[in-house]
């Protein structure tokens, strides 16, 4: 079984002619004046992607709204400044084998790989230490400002100063299927919002076991997910409880006992409500409510397939 998950968890790296990867969505940049790294983020997906999910990029973008800055500029040490990148296209010192089609310019570029550079005008080189499609180690350091997910318990969050994505540390009791409902604050229209990128945390490490698209499920008589109202009378007031309706979420596996995170990435929306619902149903025994885990149907169907791929 465990052979079985680890192949569910295994994606395809997609490289150039040179063997260097291609760079995604996630991957760590660095200048040669910045005081630190940043992650790199995409505006505009171009609809190719690797076979996790995560979107490849081109040799334009380079802007601040996929690369934010690396922290303060020390091209003049004696007054190093906040850094305002300001960067060319991206070189591809690769013989990139594959073409783009991007929307910007209404017309193909090549895509990037991890040995491409640009060129600040500051004077800054900037290249990759990750290409994205491993996820960046977090190797025996905590996941700083992860949000605490806990069943059943509603989280609000709003995206900081720092434009950093939500980052949730999940770890439940009992392996099954899950909900991972999301609630956007901005309503806009258009495609999916965004993807959650899974990292699982074992032995000090915490490696990216796969990307999840967060799709509209409005119409869907189960987008049901509990929720305590504060219902008010004339003469007394308290919770009920009750359904709220919300249109996005994922459907994930997760085993008991382990650490997860999630990475939610939506590119222009800076605040959701968030809840992780279990498979759960509640069975009352005279004046006794006990709560049994129940496994459903596409949880058993999973297994037996996993099984049926390893014979």
């Amino acid at each position: 079984m465990a052979d079985g998950i680890q192949k569910m968890y295994e994606h395809q790296e997609m490289k150039g002619y040179g063997g260097y990867e291609y760079v995604v969505v996630g991957a760590e940049v660095s200048c040669s004046y910045g005081s630190k790294t940043c992650v790199l983020n995409l505006k505009d997906d171009h609809g190719v992607h690797t076979s996790d999910g995560r979107p490849l990029i081109t040799e334009n973008d380079s802007t601040t709204d996929n690369i934010k800055g690396f922290g303060m500029c020390n091209k003049n040490r004696s007054k190093p400044c906040k850094c305002d990148p300001k960067l060319g296209k991206w070189w591809v010192t690769d013989n990139s084998n594959m073409k783009i089609f991007d929307t910007a310019i209404n017309d193909k570029s090549d895509a990037v790989t991890e040995d491409s550079i640009a060129a600040c005008n500051k004077g800054g080189i900037v290249s990759f230490k990750t290409s994205g499609q491993t996820s960046p180690s977090y190797d025996n350091v905590k996941i700083k400002d992860a949000v605490e997910i806990v069943e059943d318990e509603k989280k609000n969050w709003s995206r900081k100063s720092d434009r950093k994505d939500f980052i949730g540390h999940v770890k439940v009791k009992n392996s099954g299927l899950y909900n991972f409902g999301i609630e956007f604050y901005d309503i806009k229209s258009g495609n999916s919002p965004g993807s959650i990128f899974v990292y699982e945390k074992s032995w000090g490490k915490t490696k990216y076991i796969g990307a999840y698209e967060i799709k509209s499920h409005a119409g869907n008589k189960e987008m049901k997910f509990p929720d305590d109202v504060l219902k008010i009378n004339e003469n007394s007031y308290g919770y009920v409880s009750g359904l709220h309706y919300w249109f996005y979420w994922i459907d994930i596996i997760l085993y008991g006992g382990k650490d997860y995170y999630f990475e939610v990435d939506c590119p222009g929306r800076d605040g959701f409500a968030c809840k992780l619902i279990g498979n759960q149903e509640i069975v009352t025994d005279k004046d006794i409510m006990m709560v049994v885990w129940k496994e459903s149907d596409t949880c058993t169907d999973w297994y037996k397939k996993i099984l049926e791929e390893l014979h």
